[in-house]
């Protein structure tokens, strides 16, 4: 049966057992018991986000509530993907190389080419350890189904680091065919399969001198680069997904449209804040919180988003403009075709008029490209542009800025999510509330 579009979004967060189950139908409705004429898949889901989801159930409302939980995993999961799909290529490799270990012309051509110092035997040897290193580190992304991320990630670290020994010796080997890629060229007419001088030269095998040639060209190198930088990479996503020592109690940051307001009359008890970083969302153990981020760097990035899709929503900036930014980038014409092909319908792009519209979808469709390009960051806004528009054209660009807090850190109902480094705070965990940077 398909996979129920809302539970697409949440198939790799990671379950809390004291979480109620949801019941996912293959009719697209959610139910808290399980539905009798409906197949369904059961998954556990936070108490208070169960009763949104069985009261309406919009797929690409919830989708993008789930969002911020699964991007590190979901970036973990197609990482380790990379490692499986390039096992298949040397697996294949090794396979050639055992056969030119016994054929008797490829061996005699490589030992007089390379004055015998590319050995194909070591070389097969080194990329069948490397290939079976690489099939375990790929595999790792299905332990996420019940493993904890941050148990994955030092299984795989560790991985990383004997993968990287091992491609070191077979870039040894590599090195001997590139070196000597112009002398194997031309000596290669004669060689036959009974070796040098053989009655049908030129009569190598073309498969088994293409997977030589592939070893010393530039394919080999691009790989070698990724797994020595895999180490350092995984690392990373570990300190990602583990939440940082902290004081008891730290400063964190809250961007929003009500920053300045905030300030003065602070958050509602029941966690309900403006837009920003999260907004009002709850904790693992379902009280009401707002959501903070120990990362400076996270919470301007999403104030600058919020002030230019604010200005956008006002009518303020220009189509032309949004695609003059997203030119810079290099993600124009991606862009152009996502947005009208994505949001609002034909009616609206056919209308000049709709100006706001059209610039709110392009603006849209860049942060996703260019944050997936690197240029920079992508908040990922739980609305759509439609949505955009009508929550940020009466809003007070003034007021939107980074509001800085003291949080008691030792609150037990504190919980970290580590896709935008942020913590969940419940308001009584809310120590001060220091100033707001524009």
């Amino acid at each position: 049966m398909a996979l129920h579009p809302l539970l697409q979004a949440v198939e790799k967060m990671r379950e809390q057992d004291s979480w109620p189950w949801g019941f996912f139908g293959e009719d697209g409705k959610v139910y808290d018991k399980p539905p009798e004429h409906v197949r369904f898949r059961a998954r556990r889901v936070p108490p208070r986000e169960l009763k949104k989801l069985v009261k309406k159930a919009s797929p690409r409302r919830v989708a993008s509530r789930y969002a911020k939980i699964t991007i590190p995993i979901r970036d973990l999961s197609r990482y380790l993907q990379t490692f499986e799909n390039h096992a298949k290529t040397f697996k294949d490799l090794h396979a050639k190389l055992e056969r030119i270990n016994k054929h008797d012309g490829m061996r005699d051509w490589t030992n007089d080419s390379t004055n015998r110092e590319f050995d194909s035997w070591r070389a097969g040897n080194n990329l069948e350890q490397l290939t079976r290193k690489m099939e375990y580190l790929g595999g790792l992304y299905e332990a996420l189904d019940y493993q904890t991320p941050k148990k994955v990630i030092q299984y795989a670290e560790g991985s990383a680091e004997d993968m990287g020994d091992m491609a070191k010796r077979l870039e040894e080997e590599a090195k001997h065919i590139r070196q000597n890629r112009a002398e194997l060229e031309e000596n290669r007419e004669w060689y036959g399969p009974d070796g040098w001088g053989s009655d049908t030269p030129d009569a190598l095998p073309r498969d088994l001198v293409e997977a030589l040639y592939w070893l010393g060209g530039k394919e080999w190198p691009r790989i070698h680069k990724l797994i020595k930088e895999a180490p350092k990479r995984i690392k990373a996503l570990l300190t990602i997904a583990t939440p940082p020592e902290t004081e008891d109690v730290e400063t964190l940051y809250h961007a929003s449209v009500d920053a300045r307001p905030l300030l003065r009359s602070g958050f509602n008890p029941q966690g309900k804040g403006g837009m920003g970083l999260g907004g009002s969302t709850d904790t693992n153990s379902g009280k009401p919180a707002i959501s903070f981020t120990y990362d400076y760097y996270i919470a301007k990035e999403i104030a600058r988003s919020l002030k230019e899709a604010t200005l956008i929503a006002q009518g303020k900036v220009r189509p032309d403009t949004v695609l003059e930014w997203a030119d810079k980038a290099g993600v124009k014409d991606k862009v152009i075709e996502t947005a009208r092909s994505t949001y609002f319908g034909r009616a609206v792009w056919d209308d000049p008029r709709k100006r706001i519209e059209h610039a709110m979808a392009y603006w849209y469709a860049y942060l996703a490209y260019a944050g997936a390009a690197g240029k920079r960051y992508n908040p990922v806004f739980w609305d759509n542009p439609s949505g955009l528009v009508k929550k940020l054209k009466s809003v007070n660009y003034r007021n939107i800025g980074v509001l800085v807090a003291d949080v008691n850190m030792n609150d037990p109902d504190i919980t970290y999510i580590p896709a935008e480094r942020e913590y969940r705070v419940p308001v009584s965990a809310i120590v001060d509330l220091k100033k707001v940077i524009a």
